[in-house]
């Protein structure tokens, strides 16, 4: 049913919009006012790694004050005005689709922050009016709830439920520049958390597109690999380990462990097939469920994220590098010290002397291919190298030696 149809229904808000945006507590350098092209916008839009955003079908052309024109069906007069009103120069949209629910990015770059501000006001307002701010340029909210946000320098968290969806949106500025995101499902499910998770990524990348130049390198899809790792625990004559190899391959993970510990011996396969973990002792395979003792050990399975930006490693890739050929790929060497390893452990070591510590990246994309550490120190300050079970042992030894192999098929 068209709006303009005598039948259409009235659309209703539960309250009207009189407050002022949330604010997120903290002032952002006006980086918007440099010059933003068309280009700069599309850069700006997800890529796939804000969560619901896993899968993206970007618009590939920049949304000009034309196309929203043309796409404007509510009330394109009031559309047309705001674009005059507000100077609003140009955008970019996106859709990401996903199995269960859609997500959808609009940006706006306007002529100044103070105009973005009058613009945010003004879109949360139409949503409310019912002239506009859904996902669908035809569509409006049935009902309307507000509730509070923090993203970027000021954002209104929106719920709204139209007679096919129900759609949580959040719209808010940076600078000059004004974001709506929003996730659309047909049950009432709460996805804020999700929304949260978008709305940030879009900023992230917005204030690296205008810090950079470019945005930051969209995480390329995790290559298939081994790995072995070794954490041995010497204490005074005694020697502990765990031990870890496996495969991941796509999105599914073999994983064999050896854990040997003061007064424990454990021996275990784990597998991760279709998103289903499963545990294997001896020729007994079982669904793991909800059994928390064993799915934490999927945390060993490698202990090290295979991206070096997750696993901390690259707040020691400064200095000059070595050039090298590691377990078959082109890599980049680097050493380091006990503060370096506090900084990737993110917590600090309490009187523990690093004997050693190196890191091998990956040339180009920044895979860990090996890393080494030697520590000596109290056990209980070196937990974070060794895992719980450990930390009774007095002063220790602790010995890492984590490598991954065959990345991406070469060997």
């Amino acid at each position: 049913m068209s709006p303009g149809d005598p039948g259409a229904t009235t659309t209703t808000a539960t309250a009207p919009f009189t407050t002022e945006p949330t604010t997120a507590g903290y002032v952002l350098p006006d980086l918007t006012a440099r010059p933003i092209s068309e280009a700069d916008v599309l850069a700006m839009l997800p890529t796939g790694g804000s969560g619901i955003a896993e899968s993206s079908d970007p618009t590939t052309e920049p949304m000009t004050n034309a196309r929203l024109l043309v796409l404007s069906t509510l009330d394109p007069d009031d559309e047309a005005a705001d674009v005059v009103r507000f100077g609003r120069l140009t955008g970019a949209s996106g859709v990401y689709p996903q199995d269960d629910a859609t997500a959808h990015v609009w940006i706006d770059v306007l002529s100044d922050a103070e105009a973005a501000h009058r613009y945010l006001l003004d879109y949360a307002g139409d949503v409310f009016k019912g002239t506009g701010g859904t996902h669908a340029p035809d569509a409006t909210a049935l009902t309307v709830a507000e509730f509070p946000m923090e993203v970027g320098e000021e954002a209104i968290g929106l719920d709204l439920s139209s007679e096919t969806a129900h759609e949580t949106a959040v719209v808010f500025r940076l600078g000059r520049i004004v974001v709506w995101g929003s996730i659309v499902r047909q049950d009432e499910a709460d996805t804020r958390v999700a929304l949260q998770y978008l709305a940030e990524d879009v900023a992230g990348r917005i204030v690296s597109t205008l810090t950079t130049g470019a945005p930051d390198l969209p995480r390329p899809d995790t290559p298939d690999h081994r790995f072995e790792t070794t954490i041995t625990v010497d204490a005074t004559g005694t020697r502990y380990s765990v031990q870890s190899n496996g495969v991941v391959q796509g999105g599914d993970l073999h994983c064999s462990l050896r854990l040997q510990k003061p007064g424990s011996d454990i021996s275990v396969s784990l597998m991760l097939i279709d998103g289903v973990l499963w545990s294997q002792h001896d020729d007994e395979r079982r669904l793991v469920g909800g059994n928390l003792a064993e799915r934490s050990l999927l945390g060993l399975c490698p202990p090290w994220p295979l991206d070096a930006r997750d696993s901390g490693v690259t707040e020691v890739m400064d200095g000059s590098p070595t050039a090298h050929k590691v377990n078959g790929v082109d890599a980049f060497g680097y050493r380091s010290d006990a503060t370096g390893l506090e900084r990737v452990l993110g917590m600090p070591l309490n009187g523990v002397t690093v004997d050693a510590f190196s890191v091998w990246v990956a040339d180009g994309v920044p895979w860990l291919v090996e890393l080494s550490v030697i520590a000596q120190g109290d056990a209980a300050a070196l937990v974070p190298l060794t895992g719980p079970g450990f930390d009774d042992l007095g002063n220790i030894t602790v010995t890492v030696r984590h490598r991954v192999l065959d990345l991406g098929g070469r060997s």
